[in-house]
């Protein structure tokens, strides 16, 4: 909120993402390995082995992903780039 008030916009937007992928590392580091505990016993929880997908799913998945990243990158910078200048005050 600093930044935004000193009108340092991407500064704000840069802090913004730190926060939100250190919070996703936070919380996949709290719940590995065990992700989902049974109370019907322990041969039941849902582990990070046993919830994996197999490998040709994980390689197909990781393809997707490298095609799919770099188009969602290229279409945010076009909106930044089109929509640069803040809404003008009514």
């Amino acid at each position: 909120m600093v930044a935004a008030r000193r009108g340092r916009h991407g500064a704000a937007l840069v802090a913004s993402g730190v926060f939100l992928a250190a919070l996703l590392a936070a919380t996949a580091a709290a719940v590995y390995p065990v992700m989902l505990r049974s109370t019907a016993g322990a041969h039941l929880h849902l582990t990070a082995a046993t919830a994996a997908s197999a490998p040709a799913s994980l390689r197909a998945g990781l393809l997707w992903w490298g095609l799919g990243i770099p188009l969602a990158v290229a279409y945010t910078v076009v909106l930044v780039r089109v929509h640069r200048r803040p809404a003008p005050a009514e």
